[in-house]
């Protein structure tokens, strides 16, 4: 497989954003209103915490997300950092990489970077670590 360029990947990340984020809230959308309208609570359920008993690391992230639009930032970073990072990530990418293609390059966009990547990665699993060492962890609203 060919290796993208810089720019190349930029591209390619910015429009399979514009593609994939409406599918994934499509799919979320759906099935939450399913588990609401038919009562399938176990939709909501998180599967790893339901066979094996403990949080996976995804777990608290949509209650991370509602608190971040709602304005409780702290709440999110305790509910899921690593969902924070990369909806804070997402956003600066997004609107920076949109207008560079609004002003033809006249604004620099984020430009994509491995560290970013390994940034993610490590604050994922220091999270995850923390949901088994803070003492009465919970991921209630």
């Amino acid at each position: 497989m060919k290796k993208l360029k810089t720019n190349e990947t930029e591209h390619f990340l910015y429009w399979f954003s514009i593609i994939l984020i409406p599918i994934l809230l499509s799919i979320y959308g759906i099935t939450y209103f399913v588990a609401e309208y038919f009562g399938l609570t176990f939709l909501r359920l998180c599967s790893m915490r339901v066979l094996f008993g403990i949080p996976c690391p995804g777990c608290g992230g949509t209650r991370a997300i509602i608190c971040l639009f709602t304005g409780r930032v702290f709440s999110a970073i305790y509910y899921n950092a690593f969902v924070v990072y990369a909806v804070v990530l997402y956003l600066i990418f997004f609107i920076t990489q949109t207008l560079k293609r609004l002003t033809k390059g006249k604004i620099i966009g984020l430009r994509f970077r491995n560290i970013y990547w390994q940034l993610a990665l490590v604050i994922l699993v220091l999270q995850y670590i923390a949901k088994f060492i803070i003492p009465d962890y919970q991921i209630n609203l």
